[in-house]
């Protein structure tokens, strides 16, 4: 999601855990920046997003949400070199003029801060010269600081994750009888659904949008804290590989009024609700007038309900299930390699300070 209207510290972090479902490729691996120097990357793997079938019921589609555990590989690194002001980040390394810049109106890659006050934070790269960095909003620069580190990332986009030529499996054909792919639009409340095309003219083959007639959509930029409504038609799971790096340092995911489908952007399975930090920023009460977490149940097809109760006898103050009463739900994990439905009910918004739990 980045910062999108929104900004995009370090937590007591325990060993790396409930990372036995994702493939470590190689520990460590040079990256190539813009310096002579070489650097080492972060940790490098994979993980399997399964997309649920039907199962052979008829007239029916099977949802999953999808979330994008791992990062593409870092592309440059370096240093802050000098202050942050306007949409510019100045940066320590030697760049190519416009290597990072954005295309045909998406953005290809993003920085991250990876510490100091602005730590966790991202936003869209517009343009760069050999020394600046130029993004999207100035909510990144007005935190962030001479000497703070920083990463650059390419985007996933839907011909990264599913392939260029729908490589994964998903059915094929217009945006009625294909599988779909909905993203959550923060700015109408709606989904943009994508699919894949096998039509003849006008539509043609390839990536597509609903309404948008043959335009390719392929390089449509998924952004790794931004969940995917997957609604598949056939009756056989599919899996998607995600081969790229493991994030690493905390993350900060805007969240905003209303209903906003939240990425576990770690590999890991034991991001539970009572260290996730949540708790920190959701808007406490009961299960009618609190912040709701809906995680979505494959085995229903349904959603499970929690929240964070700041109430007394019987409910008791802590995470809680909607209709579980005073059962402690602080060990509910967001799923790896999924995400969640967030409720905001309260007004505004918050940014979500997500902990890096792990060590590498």
């Amino acid at each position: 999601m980045q910062t999108r209207s929104h900004t995009r510290v370090l937590s007591t972090f325990t060993k790396l855990t409930g990372i036995a479902t994702v493939g470590l490729l190689i520990g460590f691996a040079v990256a190539p920046r813009a310096s002579a120097d070489d650097v080492v990357t972060d940790p490098v793997g994979f993980i399997t997003l399964t997309i649920k079938g039907t199962n052979g019921t008829p007239s029916t589609a099977a949802i999953s949400l999808q979330g994008l555990g791992m990062t593409q590989v870092v592309t440059n690194r370096g240093n802050i070199n000098g202050t942050p002001t306007g949409n510019a980040f100045p940066v320590s390394a030697t760049l190519d003029v416009n290597a990072f810049s954005a295309a045909g109106g998406q953005a290809k890659f993003f920085i991250e801060v990876i510490n100091g006050a602005a730590a966790g934070m991202q936003d869209d790269i517009v343009s760069n010269s050999a020394t600046t960095v130029f993004t999207g909003t100035n909510l990144v620069e007005t935190v962030a600081a001479n000497g703070d580190q920083y990463k650059i990332y390419p985007h996933w986009t839907i011909a990264s994750v599913f392939g260029p030529n729908n490589e994964v499996g998903l059915k094929p054909g217009s945006s009625v009888t294909g599988d779909q792919i909905l993203i959550l639009n923060p700015l109408t409340g709606g989904y943009d659904t994508y699919y894949r095309s096998n039509l003849g003219f006008p539509t043609g083959t390839g990536w597509r949008k609903a309404a948008a007639g043959s335009a390719d959509m392929s390089n449509v930029t998924l952004y790794m804290d931004q969940g995917l409504l997957m609604r598949r038609l056939e009756g056989t799971n599919v899996v998607a590989l995600l081969v790229g790096a493991v994030k690493l340092g905390q993350t900060v995911i805007p969240v905003a009024h209303g209903y906003n489908i939240v990425a576990n952007v770690y590999p890991i399975t034991n991001l539970t609700l009572g260290v996730s930090t949540l708790s920190n920023v959701v808007a406490a009460g009961s299960s009618v007038t609190a912040d709701l977490i809906l995680i979505h149940n494959p085995s229903t097809q349904g959603y499970d309900t929690y929240y964070f109760s700041n109430l007394g006898f019987p409910t008791g103050a802590g995470w809680r299930k909607a209709a579980a009463g005073s059962v402690d739900q602080s060990g509910v994990a967001l799923p790896l390699g999924g995400s969640v439905y967030i409720q905001r009910k309260a007004a505004g918004g918050f940014n979500w300070v997500v902990p890096q739990i792990f060590t590498p």
